[in-house]
């Protein structure tokens, strides 16, 4: 990764705080869409977008109507189109005003420039790796202790990402996902205890649309160990 990627602190201050990630990665935003036009113009479309709420009882689900995310939902990704095209998450390839701050020296956080919230990041790999959860988990994971004002996810090369050739991540404002305000009434009430010890328990939900296994954790290790188990 280019070093002429990363931000300068002193470049980030004057946007607002350097003390913790989380204020430097405001600081960031708000840098980003105050120099980059494309930046700027699609975070401010976010106030047009259109969002309509279908209730389901115990949960719901929030439609956004965003024209300003085609151009990254409607992306080509099969192998061909993948091959044809520069990665855009390569630095050699990203535009001169996008620039990112680094974590853990092979990560670099970037402003997403096609949001979908107010607060929308993309957590890229510096190395050009293909887009796989599998041995990573663990890096999501500490992202989320060190991104505490934010929810950071994984999306995964069939899911519709433009970018199924290089691993990233993408973290977005705290509760903006229906499932975060959803989960202990989730677990709570319409879960399957699958497994407990003093550290962890793991639980399975059925009817959310999608099943899913939840793990809560105090433990990394025990995370990451049940998560390659569901995985696998």
């Amino acid at each position: 990764m280019s070093s002429g990627k990363f931000i300068s602190d002193e470049e980030l201050k004057k946007s607002g705080s350097v003390g913790t990630l989380s204020e430097r990665v405001n600081s960031l935003l708000r840098q980003q869409i105050s120099t980059w036009e494309l930046a700027s113009v699609n975070y401010s479309a976010l106030n047009q977008i259109l969002t309509k709420k279908i209730n389901f009882g115990y949960f719901e689900i929030e439609v956004h109507f965003n024209p300003g995310r085609i151009r990254s939902s409607a992306a080509k990704t099969d192998a061909k189109s993948i091959s044809e095209r520069p990665c855009f998450l390569c630095a050699k390839n990203m535009p001169p005003q996008q620039k990112g701050i680094a974590f853990r020296n092979n990560y670099i956080i970037l402003t997403n420039p096609f949001p979908i919230f107010n607060k929308h990041l993309t957590i890229v790999k510096t190395s050009h790796i293909p887009q796989q959860i599998e041995g990573n988990f663990g890096d999501l994971l500490e992202l989320g202790r060190n991104l505490p004002d934010f929810t950071v996810f994984y999306n995964g090369p069939r899911c519709g990402a433009s970018a199924p050739d290089h691993l990233h991540f993408q973290a977005g404002e705290r509760r903006f996902m229906p499932v975060e305000k959803e989960f202990e009434s989730l677990r709570n009430s319409y879960s399957e205890l699958l497994w407990e010890n003093n550290a962890t328990s793991v639980f399975a939900v059925e009817n959310y649309l999608r099943r899913f296994i939840g793990i809560i954790t105090s433990s990394k290790d025990e995370a990451v160990g049940f998560f390659e188990k569901a995985y696998n």
